[in-house]
């Protein structure tokens, strides 16, 4: 019975990881190539909510390129968001 729970609770947790890892990649797109800045904007606040080491990644790959200044500064904001929770821990 335990061997059949732990692999349940294994399976949800790799569902999870490679769901978030593949919602990563979209966003990392989006923030990248999407020609709307809010469209870009908003992918920067969902990647700074997620709080990974693969988010901010991409958002600092992000800010090389990005010519927006608005988007560049929301981009900003969420790596310092990002850094912030990791020096907490």
């Amino acid at each position: 019975m335990k061997r059949w729970m732990l692999a349940i609770l294994f399976g949800l947790m790799l569902f999870t990881f490679v769901g978030c890892g593949g919602t990563e990649e979209r966003l990392g797109k989006e923030l990248s190539s999407a020609p709307n800045p809010d469209t870009r904007i908003e992918a920067a606040d969902q990647l700074g909510e997620m709080g990974t080491p693969r988010s901010l990644q991409l958002l600092e790959l992000a800010a090389e390129n990005e010519k927006d200044f608005r988007v560049k500064e929301n981009i900003a904001r969420n790596i310092k968001k990002i850094n912030k929770q990791i020096f907490m821990h």
